[in-house]
């Protein structure tokens, strides 16, 4: 029964992957939870849909699986596939912790996705990076780099960077647009490690593209809106490219420390594809 409409919008979510045209010899398509097999199955094959008590196993046979949980969930053969795709609803009582995403995320780098949607989520992920993909880490082990600080409490290595109120801004990214102009690439994935003391630091990831006249684009994410004091954590942004960058814009990377507080960070990781 999809009436009454319980806020979650499966047509839209099933039409926009439809459209994209996956390659589903080579995908796996995860949908979460298992009790959503008829808002899914609705949409993207209504054959299957009318079938209910063999739903299920007739999108297996398309690579399209029904999870119940995350124990479930890890137990599938994803190393058999070359894209990963989660379908996410409810998930703040379904998976509260995201241990799903995160252990896909973890072997694999986000291509696609759709979060406008009501109530439903949409991932699609890499296993691998394409070798024609922009790929940037720095892992700050120059011990020459001022900023560095030798600890031996790095994510990676020896070195990790110091942001402090005399030190803003990290060493980043910067490009001219021009790649991502040649390759259509639409997506910037980032990644860092932080640790820091104080809840209360005004520290952000900032992705910009500008040029000599205009900013084209200016986003940041507050670090402390994805991650807690104390140990270290990875923080995952994602940002999409508008369609009206140019070859001549630049784009810039970096994480600025606006406040006083020193935070920590290391392992950037820059992947645009």
């Amino acid at each position: 029964n999809l009436n009454p409409y319980k806020g979650e919008s499966w047509k839209e979510i099933v039409s926009y992957i439809k459209e994209k045209n996956f390659d589903m010899d080579s995908t796996i398509i995860v949908v979460s939870p298992v009790f959503q097999i008829p808002s899914f199955s609705y949409y993207y094959d209504i054959d299957a849909f009318k079938d209910y008590s063999n739903t299920a196993k007739i999108l297996e046979k398309k690579n399209i699986y029904f999870t119940v949980n995350f124990n479930m969930f890890r137990k599938y053969k994803f190393e058999n596939y070359k894209n990963i795709g989660l379908v996410l609803s409810q998930e703040s009582i379904m998976d509260p912790q995201r241990k799903m995403f995160k252990f896909v995320l973890q072997k694999s780098s986000i291509v696609d996705f759709q979060e406008k949607f009501s109530g439903v989520k949409f991932y699609m992920f890499d296993t691998g990076i394409r070798q024609d993909s922009i790929y940037d880490f720095n892992s700050f082990e120059n011990p020459d780099l001022t900023g560095n600080l030798k600890t031996e409490d790095a994510v990676t290595g020896q070195y990790v960077y110091e942001l402090n109120a005399n030190k803003q801004y990290s060493p980043g990214y910067k490009s001219a647009c021009s790649d991502i102009i040649a390759n259509k690439y639409k997506l910037i994935n980032i990644e860092v490690w932080v640790k820091y003391s104080n809840p209360e630091i005004n520290t952000q990831l900032v992705c910009s593209i500008e040029n000599d006249k205009e900013s084209v684009q200016w986003k940041n994410l507050y670090i402390n809106k994805r991650s807690k004091p104390g140990d270290w954590q990875k923080i995952n942004w994602f940002v999409t490219i508008p369609e009206n960058v140019s070859a001549n814009d630049m784009l810039k990377i970096y994480v600025w420390n606006a406040g006083q507080n020193k935070v920590l960070i290391d392992d950037l990781k820059i992947i645009i594809r």
